[in-house]
């Protein structure tokens, strides 16, 4: 247990900019778009989602939010909360995949391996810890940034409301599902389980290949083409 802890303990410090540092860039930057919005200082624009505090000018939405059941109101939040959270989502896979790609080639790369070896720690142990570290320390390790940037948003959206007499202050806070957490975690590791073969794969390019980032990209995408032209079918690229 004390070397599991001590690998992933190591795992973390030379990884820290991905799995510690970028979460939190990514949650503040939008906790100031956020902060910014609500201020009426800017809006957030795209061709299928609108942000901005023009939406509450209508007389209509007004009425809506007063006339919303709590049930209503926590789907509402639920899902203005799932839309906030996918950018964090990305991010953390981004910093999962670098973290699979690199753990041993950076090993390799500067010899640190050998010293690695020297420890009473299998090489099988040590294949498991990094795993580990990618697929449920990882996914953990996003969640303070996230709730950080939900509670951004609540409480400014709460402050908008009630100054711009909308609703009151506790309109979203009386329904917010805080139960959801739980499943916000065991959705991470889902996801991150259902990329295993992924995750494996590349990590195994890092431990052997000389340039693991086309040994990694090129024989799934031979694989894909060869299927599309000889089988006509898709099935490996929709997996």
């Amino acid at each position: 247990m004390n070397a599991l802890k001590a690998i992933i303990r190591r795992e973390l410090q030379e990884h820290k900019w991905g799995f510690v540092y970028l979460p939190w860039i990514v949650a503040a930057f939008m906790s100031l778009v956020i902060v910014m919005v609500y201020l009426g200082l800017t809006e957030v624009n795209t061709e299928n989602f609108k942000f901005s505090t023009e939406v509450f000018a209508d007389p209509e939405t007004v009425q809506g939010m007063n006339e919303a059941t709590f049930e209503q109101r926590k789907a509402a939040i639920r899902a203005g909360l799932l839309v906030l959270g996918f950018p964090l989502v990305i991010a953390l896979g981004f910093a999962i995949l670098a973290y699979s790609l690199s753990t041993f080639f950076d090993e390799r790369k500067d010899k640190s391996i050998i010293f690695w070896r020297s420890l009473p720690v299998s090489d099988s142990f040590t294949v498991l810890s990094k795993l580990s570290v990618a697929l449920f320390v990882a996914p953990l390790l996003v969640i303070p940034a996230l709730l950080f940037l939900h509670l951004v948003s609540v409480t400014a959206g709460s402050i908008f409301f009630a100054v711009s007499d909308i609703v009151p202050f506790t309109w979203a806070w009386q329904a917010y599902p805080w139960l959801d957490w739980i499943r916000v975690i065991f959705s991470l590791w889902m996801q991150a389980l259902w990329s295993f073969p992924v995750i494996a794969w590349i990590m195994l390019t890092g431990a052997y290949a000389r340039k693991p980032v086309v040994t990694a990209i090129l024989p799934p995408v031979v694989i894909v083409l060869v299927e599309g032209v000889s089988l006509s079918s898709s099935i490996f690229m929709i997996l």
